[in-house]
């Protein structure tokens, strides 16, 4: 005998859902936890939907049920950092037979408060969320005693439904009169969609049916919307049996898959569909793109196409930064981060939060990291917010992947400059791996093609990353990351015999980072440790130079948000250094000898300890709905060479809504930065200099035409004060005052990016900058140098105009690049003297920067075709710099006694022809 209690359980289980986010304006306003941007439209980026790991076990009203009424109940849920359901509305009333049953109302509430969800995550971090959930009530279907009919017990995860549910009815009781007086509608079909190439699930498609019971009829019903697929890419076809229908499962960035059949009997084996389903745009990647809400005025980001498909670039992701505005063009391609004519020391590259000395491999290398682990590229010219320091001009933060794989993955990339290799996916116990690793092989290329008896000097490098992660719980995450590189310069030479000969020139580095994400009651922490060894080694005639540090880092921020319009931000930044350097170099003597004078090896050797600690807080309030004023404050403490020294940095962004899509932006702040090591140290430099300061202005506009199409225009000016100069003065202990803090810079300019956002089969952009950077030399006492005026500095480039464009057709892919930048500024050689001590000749110098090299001027091109099979990728690409071999010059060379100058060109013509593959 079945009670009325385990009949309404039965039937509870045939309920359908679907999850998709909500509509309406509003839904996805809560904060993001973490950094954010001013410079952007006041939406979050959702990396990862909610997830069902419980379904949902709703009781079917009994006087619905005894009618046998049908009904849809749409919510609006409200999830918070952890997953816990905080609030469920009703947002529409339920449809039941064309009419209103809100007696379906409570049950399916209940039933969505019982769930249990995987947290949603924005910008890779646990956050609130608030979106539409749809419960679907079907009556179940009965069959005799015998069948072996049972219930599947539950909805699978993104709202698949269940198979065909069957109900027993024992001998001693009749069954109830449940004749449906809606049309019988079962689950007769079910199936799975992949996509082509990859075989990965494709989640949240749309599955639409269009039924046509009878194919003589003219014209087919209109496409309903019956449910979408869940995180396995599996979907269920409902419908009456023996019904003609026809499903077609679309994401928007697939082609559709579209089945025609007739449903089979209720009693028989659902229909299997198995759809794999090709990529529209063949290399453009899945991206939820939103701009983040923030702390910086000015802020670009680049999305997957747009870091793996750049002309010039070969496909690497962080070359692609440099086609940005606000970063100007290194001579020879080489990877140096120069920003609006600072010095590379002047700016901060980040890999998840931890700083690094560089990040592009020599010469026109690649970068240190595979493309397939980095999430996220963002660059801040200027303005960036407090939870960076140690910097006065620019910032560049790669986030990495680590979000769980649930297959294994694999890629293969091989070209003429090096080959590399990467895989990821489960090891099972909820961990995930990935891994990669590249070597360059010029070295054994170029001495089979160099003429002979020549020889030539070439970079030789690799690289290596490796992460394991867990999601503890769907609020808790953990990963280790670990990566390093190497880079060398060796001369080649045509002669088999000679072999190669190591310069001594190298780089090294080598990182290990922790991170720890939890979330809850609102609160988000990311704590984050991490160790590094850096190593570098110069050699250059009778100049050796050796030089490693060890580098400890700890970096821990919370976040909370208080309602819809106020959240704060906080954080600490940690690092400690240990350094040690050794010279050897050639010095004159200190006093006169006779006869010639000769320069002594002399032994510097150092062993340098630096702390940085810093706490920063910030604050985004929402004043009122246009207007959002970000607030902001670090502390930094430096103790360096025995000296220790504090800075107060407050920071300010505003952002106010003028209209639509238009937006105005400004900003302001300090910002600290220490000298050099060599410039405190007590032998050599100055232990006392003070810290360099930097201010910074900004003002902004950015207004977006449509959906793909957008434009942003920055003007900003930035002065430093406190620059170290070599000085020469007599020091107050008798002694020589190596260094003063007697430099002054300025920099100003206007940048303007006018981009179309990658829409499935193009993206490009068009970005210029005009600026200028200066600096200048102050005498503040008159027993030191002269006073100068302002002058460019050497990375100064007035005009810096990029225009690039990539559009796919079919299974090809072809893209160019133009820049077009001013010639940097040099020191005009007037001719030689003859230094009777050195027995030498020395250059007589113009004025500093008073002339500039050739406009530089470059096209490059990229074309690529894909072939794609069921479970793999395969694409051959050529990548060609410089397609018309323009000269460039980068440099000059001078006879012995400076009399004759000739340039030294560029990179010439490059081709590059490349294979990859995926699977």
């Amino acid at each position: 005998m079945v009670n009325t209690s385990s009949l309404l359980a039965i039937a509870a289980v045939a309920c359908f859902a679907t999850v998709r986010p909500a509509q309406a304006q509003g839904d996805f306003q809560q904060r993001r936890p973490g950094p954010v941007d001013a410079g952007a439209r006041p939406t979050p980026t959702l990396t990862r939907p909610p997830r069902v790991i419980t379904g949902p076990n709703p009781t079917y009203p009994p006087a619905a049920l005894a009618a046998g009424l049908i009904a849809d109940v749409t919510m609006q849920v409200d999830l918070d950092a952890a997953g816990q359901v905080t609030n469920v509305k009703v947002t529409g009333p339920a449809r039941a037979d064309g009419g209103v049953a809100t007696e379906f109302d409570d049950a399916a509430m209940a039933a969505v408060r019982a769930m249990q969800w995987g947290a949603a995550e924005i910008d890779n971090v646990p956050a609130p969320i608030r979106f539409e959930y749809t419960l679907r009530f079907r009556p179940p279907r009965l069959v005799p005693v015998g069948d072996g009919g049972g219930s599947d017990g539950g909805v699978s995860d993104g709202g698949a439904a269940s198979d065909a549910l069957t109900s027993q009815v024992g001998d001693t009781a009749p069954a109830p009169d449940l004749a449906p007086r809606a049309p019988a509608i079962f689950p007769l079909g079910r199936g799975v969609l992949r996509e082509r190439g990859t075989r990965d699930p494709l989640e949240s498609a749309d599955v639409r049916v269009i039924r046509a019971p009878d194919p003589s009829t003219p014209g087919a019903e209109p496409a309903e919307l019956t449910s979408t697929t869940d995180g396995e890419g599996r979907f269920v076809v409902e419908g009456a049996p023996g019904e003609r229908v026809r499903v077609v499962i679309a994401t928007g960035q697939h082609e559709p898959c579209i089945r025609e059949f007739v449903l089979p009997a209720a009693d028989a084996t659902p229909v299997e569909l198995t759809c794999l389903v090709k990529r529209l745009a063949i290399n453009y990647e899945t991206v939820v793109e939103a701009p983040r809400k923030g702390e910086e005025v000015t802020r670009h980001s680049l999305s997957q196409p747009e870091l793996t498909s750049v002309p010039g670039t070969f496909g690497d992701p962080l070359r692609a930064i440099q086609n940005l505005p606000g970063i100007s063009r290194a001579p020879y391609g080489l990877g140096l981060l120069l920003v609006r004519g600072a010095s590379p020391q002047d700016s901060g590259v980040y890999i998840d939060g931890h700083k690094v000395p560089l990040l592009y491999h020599f010469a026109v290398g690649p970068s240190i990291l595979t493309p397939d682990l980095i999430e996220r590229i963002d660059f801040y010219p200027g303005g960036f917010g407090v939870r960076y320091g140690r910097a006065s001009a620019g910032v560049i933060d790669v986030a990495t992947r680590t979000d769980p794989v649930k297959r294994f993955h694999g890629a293969a990339d091989v070209d003429f400059l090096d080959a590399g290799a990467y895989l990821e996916g489960p090891i099972g116990g909820g961990y995930s791996m990935a891994a990669g690793a590249r070597r360059s092989y010029i070295d054994t290329l170029l001495p089979l093609v160099l003429p002979e008896g020549e020889t030539v000097a070439a970079p030789v490098y690799w690289d290596y990353q490796a992460r394991i992660s867990r999601s503890i719980s769907p609020s808790e995450r953990i990963s280790v990351f670990a990566f390093g590189s190497r880079d060398s310069l060796e001369v080649l030479s045509s002669d088999p015999d000679s072999g190669s000969l190591d310069l001594g020139t190298s780089v090294m580095l080598h990182r290990v980072i922790g991170t720890w994400t939890k979330a809850w009651d609102g609160w988000t922490s990311r704590l984050s440790p991490s160790y590094g060894f850096d190593s570098v080694g110069f050699r250059a005639g009778t100049v050796d130079a050796d030089g490693s540090a060890h580098v400890f880092g700890l970096r821990e921020e919370v976040t909370k948000s208080f309602g819809d319009s106020f959240s704060i931000v906080a954080g600490l930044d940690n690092e400690l250094r240990f350094d040690r350097v050794a010279f050897n170099v050639p010095l004159p003597p200190e006093r006169r000898t006779f006869g010639r004078t000769r320069r002594t090896i002399t032994d510097i050797s150092r062993k340098l300890s630096n702390l940085g600690v810093a706490g920063y807080a910030e604050v985004l309030w929402d004043v009122v709905p246009r207007l959002r004023v970000v607030p902001g404050i670090r502390f930094d403490w430096f103790h360096y060479s025995a000296t220790d020294k504090i800075s107060v940095d407050p920071r300010l962004v505003t952002r106010l809504e003028l209209a639509e899509g238009t937006f105005m932006k400004g900003g302001l702040g300090l910002f600290h930065q220490p000298p050099t090591p060599q410039q405190l140290d007590p032998q050599f430099g100055t232990p006392t200099l003070p810290l360099i300061t930097a201010q910074q202005f900004h003002y902004g506009v950015e207004h977006a035409f449509s959906p793909a199409i957008a434009i942003d225009g920055t003007v900003y000016y930035m002065r430093k004060l406190d620059l170290p100069r070599t000085s020469g003065r007599r020091a107050a202990d008798g002694g020589v005052e190596r260094y003063a803090p007697d430099g002054r810079g300025r920099g100003y300019g206007f940048e303007v990016l006018l981009k179309h956002r990658p829409t499935g089969n193009f993206f490009g952009w068009v970005a210029y900058s005009i600026s200028r950077t200066e600096e200048r030399r102050r005498n503040t006492r008159g027993d030191g140098p002269p006073a100068t005026p302002y002058r460019p500095t050497l990375f100064d480039q007035t005009h810096n105009l990029t225009a690039l464009a990539s559009r796919t057709v079919g299974d090809w892919e072809f893209g160019a690049r133009f820049r077009l930048v001013s010639g940097l500024p040099q020191t005009p050689i007037l001719g030689g003297e003859y230094d009777a001590d050195q027995n030498d000749w020395d250059p007589v110098q113009g004025e500093p920067g008073s002339v500039r090299r050739q406009t530089f001027h470059q096209l490059d091109l990229r074309v690529e075709k894909n072939f794609i099979f069921e479970a793999w990728r395969f694409a051959v690409y050529l990548d060609v710099q410089n397609v018309y071999n323009a000269e460039n010059p980068e440099a000059n060379v001078n006879d012995y006694r400076f009399r004759q100058t000739a340039p030294v060109r560029g990179l010439p013509i490059l081709p590059i022809l490349g294979m990859r593959g995926r699977f």
